[in-house]
Order: C-alpha cells, then structure tokens, then sequence
C-alpha cells in the first residue's frame, strides 16, 4: 500500500512535470525542427518514422511539439 507522503510526492512531481496552461507547447514544423536541431530532412523524417521525436497530426501534417524537440536534442 502507498502512504499519503509518497501519494503527495507523485502528485508534486507530476505538477512540476505539466506545462503551464498559459503557456502552452508550440507546435514547429518538420523544417522548423530541422534549424531548431541543426539536422537533416532524412534525420527528422527517421525519427519520426522510429517514434523517437512524436508527433501531432493536423489537417493530414505532422507537427511536433518544441519540447519533445528539445528534450531528443539533449
């Protein structure tokens, strides 16, 4: 069984973890993550293909969020 300390722990990991609802994450193109990480087409497009950069789909494109750009470039 989990205590209430360790509950009230995950919770404020979990908080500090989320994205500010006044902030929220923008959406870059796959050109746009290329000049962000000063990479190829073909290293976005086999990222993409792999599932290691996500992605969002709108309107039939790909779009991916700036921070899980900036975390895969770390």
């Amino acid at each position: 069984m989990v205590s209430l300390k360790e509950n009230q722990e995950e919770l404020i990991r979990l908080q500090k973890s989320q994205q500010p609802l006044d902030k929220p994450d923008r959406l870059l193109t796959a050109k746009e993550v290329r000049i962000l990480m000063n990479v190829s087409a073909r290293t976005v497009w086999n990222w993409n293909q792999s599932g290691s950069l996500p992605h969002v789909a709108l309107g039939g494109r790909k779009y991916y969020r700036e921070s899980d750009a900036i975390k895969h470039k770390r």
